[in-house]
């Protein structure tokens, strides 16, 4: 996990604690994106912040950074937000444009915007073989 609020990974740190395997690090994105692949990359609650360059940066990086069979989660704020140049609304649908990436999730509300995408079609369910 990562995040650029000091506060915000001080309380992760500690809520994550019993779980050895679970790194939480303080980085600015796009630019300190970390290396490696993932099963998992969130992008909840920052999307908006970013001009439409920063956030393609964003998308290509987390793209590159999932394993075949990963998982793409954004959740977003739906309504705007004075000091940001996107909204949440505008956030997916740079996400949902990514190249080699299926929608698998899409939970709509009035107030957020929550979807999952993954380079494989098939849910989660099928590739766990639990139907």
């Amino acid at each position: 996990m990562s995040d650029g609020s000091e506060a915000a990974v001080r309380v992760a740190r500690r809520r994550l604690a019993p779980w050895p395997h679970v790194r939480v690090e303080q980085r600015l994105l796009p630019d300190a994106w970390p290396e490696g692949t993932f099963e998992l990359v969130v992008l909840g609650e920052f999307g908006y912040y970013l001009d439409a360059k920063a956030l393609l940066g964003v998308r290509e990086r987390a793209v590159r950074s999932l394993a075949p069979e990963g998982v793409l989660v954004a959740c977003h704020w739906r309504p705007p937000i004075a000091e940001a140049p996107l909204t949440g609304d505008e956030v997916h649908e740079v996400l949902g444009r990514a190249r080699g990436l299926h929608r698998l999730a899409r939970h709509e509300e009035e107030d957020f915007l929550l979807e999952m995408w993954s380079p494989g079609a098939d849910s989660v369910a099928r590739r766990e073989h639990l139907r």
